[in-house]
């Protein structure tokens, strides 16, 4: 297949089907043949690893709007395992954006994927290095900048690490609270049936919230020091693995000042679900050739056309008027409709009275509640 990289952007521009005026063609760019909606990324570097980095016309686009945007984007790297063509499986390379969710009604996170990498060494350091490589080769080659998120994450990975702070050596790099905690329900830490297995997650999840780092470095002292006094060690694994080492002690909310970063994965997550629930999976089980020729096109044009061609990072403007004027109708009348409590286990709980209450109260009181 004529996979090569095109030598100029408005050859790419072409091959996306833009009309000019920045919009899709989607009739042609469906028809397209699999050369036009899939870019092989060729590299010089010797990685030691058996595998292709790839992207798409839009990707690319994508690309150039990050390299615009320094220090103010997350980069996110995973690998799913059950999309594999045997030996080789898919790695994704992409950030996140804000988006307006019409059907839910609420603002939402969504995963952007850029460069994807199918590869037999999955997660090894030059399979990463091979697929972040790939994502600045492009930055470089159409718009002659520099690709430097603020910050970057992945799951409990050495290879995704390392690979992050070797490329974006001044980047914070932050690991996953959602796998941390689930990790630690299910009990891969310690046995459930432990005495104070209960406690220890509501101080797992303080030391998440920490606002600062200086913050999330006093919880972890003084709730080793409370480790410390229960018998049997039972915490040791989990010390050593997410608060003594300070290369994987990055799963705090205010260790990071890049918009929108949280220490999580879930928006790549969340992509790989919906992949899965679409017909993608049974293509990668066709022949090579296949794979190649019908499966990874299809994927890279199906994110193509889903994603807006201009990335959000902004609270859009197309949030429901009534709600924003109701919201601030709370806040304004905060003090008649609002009542914080606190429940058995001293937590707060926050009782709010309907604007429109139909009981006739119009103040809401410990009486009423």
């Amino acid at each position: 297949l004529p996979l090569a990289m095109p030598s100029t952007l408005s050859r790419l521009v072409t091959m996306a089907g833009d009309d000019g005026n920045g919009c899709t063609d989607l009739l042609n760019h469906v028809s397209a043949s699999a050369s036009e909606k899939m870019v092989y990324i060729p590299q010089d570097g010797i990685f030691g690893v058996e595998g292709a980095c790839f992207t798409g016309p839009m990707q690319v686009q994508w690309l150039g709007q990050l390299a615009k945007m320094p220090c103010q984007w997350v980069m996110h790297g995973d690998s799913k395992f059950k999309l594999h063509h045997g030996e080789w499986v898919l790695t994704t390379f992409g950030t996140h954006m804000l988006r307006w969710d019409t059907h839910h009604l609420k603002l939402v996170t969504t995963f952007v994927p850029l460069i994807y990498l199918i590869c037999k060494q999955h997660e090894s350091i030059g399979a990463c290095t091979m697929g972040v490589r790939a994502a600045k080769l492009v930055a470089k080659k159409y718009y002659n900048l520099e690709l430097l998120p603020g910050a970057t994450m992945a799951d409990h990975c050495d290879g995704l690490r390392t690979t992050f702070k070797k490329e974006f050596p001044i980047t914070m790099f932050g690991t996953c609270w959602p796998h941390i905690i689930r990790k630690w329900m299910e009990g891969e830490y310690c046995k459930k049936t432990w005495e104070h297995f209960d406690d220890v997650a509501p101080q797992l999840r303080a030391i998440h919230l920490a606002h600062t780092p200086a913050m999330r470095d006093l919880l972890i002292l003084k709730y080793g020091e409370v480790w410390d006094t229960w018998p049997g060690g039972n915490m040791n694994t989990f010390w050593n693995t997410y608060c003594r080492d300070a290369t994987w002690r990055v799963w705090s909310v205010g260790l990071f000042d890049c918009m929108l970063c949280t220490p999580s994965q879930q928006t790549e997550e969340n992509w790989h679900k919906q992949l899965l629930l679409s017909k993608i999976p049974g293509m990668f089980k066709g022949s090579t050739e296949h794979l190649f020729n019908a499966t990874l096109p299809a994927l890279i044009d199906m994110d193509a056309i889903q994603i807006p061609t201009t990335l959000t990072f902004d609270v859009p403007s197309t949030l429901p008027e009534a709600m924003v004027k109701k919201a601030l109708w709370y806040v304004d009348h905060q003090e008649t409709h609002i009542q914080v409590c606190k429940n058995d286990d001293e937590d707060f709980m926050y009782y709010v009275l309907r604007k429109d209450n139909e009981t006739g109260h119009k103040k809401i009181s410990q009486r009423l509640i």
